[in-house]
């Protein structure tokens, strides 16, 4: 009960800050909320694949830890972190080389298309920092700092819902929508990333 509780408190943190950009978003107007829609659907997918490492991590470290092996589980974690490094700079290349055409695979809209191009460049560049969070929240699942995890990620939502507060009352549009986005992932990856060192 105290471990999933401590998940429960860091799954509606984090499904809360992504509700509410969803939320901005479909408040600014249609093209936006609709290019929005496309662009998290590609982050999402992407998201899902580094979270494959996470998974591993999870396994990895928690039986290398149960079993006193707290050297080679650092030495785990290393690695899964340099796969993931390494696959969202892959991830970054693609989602840049394929933006001029992956929109009109989900929409003939043309101003929607135009917009969604530009938010895969959001998309690509928070690659990077995605890695990171996603993959440290699995090696600190496995090493079972939920409770830590928790705390992190209420803070990191915090500092998401200072960043997109102020879009709709200065009609800053999606692409901060976007930044705001990207202040919650890099809040998780440098909170995450001093906690593994």
């Amino acid at each position: 009960v105290r471990v999933g509780s401590d998940l429960v408190v860091r799954t509606v943190a984090l499904r809360g800050s992504l509700v509410a950009l969803t939320a901005v978003a479909t408040r600014i107007g249609r093209v936006d909320v609709a290019a929005h829609q496309v662009s998290f659907e590609i982050w999402s997918t992407l998201a899902y694949a580094h979270d494959s490492l996470a998974i591993a991590g999870q396994a990895m470290v928690g039986r290398l830890l149960g079993a006193g092996r707290a050297v080679e589980a650092r030495a785990a974690s290393r690695r899964l972190l340099g796969l993931g490094v390494a696959g969202s700079v892959v991830a970054a290349l693609v989602v840049v080389a394929l933006s001029p055409v992956l929109p009109g695979v989900f929409t003939g809209d043309p101003a929607v298309r135009d917009l969604t191009t530009f938010l895969l460049w959001w998309v690509a560049g928070l690659q990077g920092v995605g890695a990171v969070a996603f993959v440290l929240d699995g090696v600190l699942i496995g090493a079972g700092d939920q409770r830590f995890l928790a705390r992190s990620m209420v803070l990191s939502a915090l500092a998401f819902g200072a960043a997109v507060a102020p879009v709709l009352p200065l009609g800053l549009g999606i692409g901060w929508v976007w930044a705001a986005f990207g202040v919650l992932m890099t809040a998780r990856a440098v909170v995450l990333w001093a906690r593994f060192r």
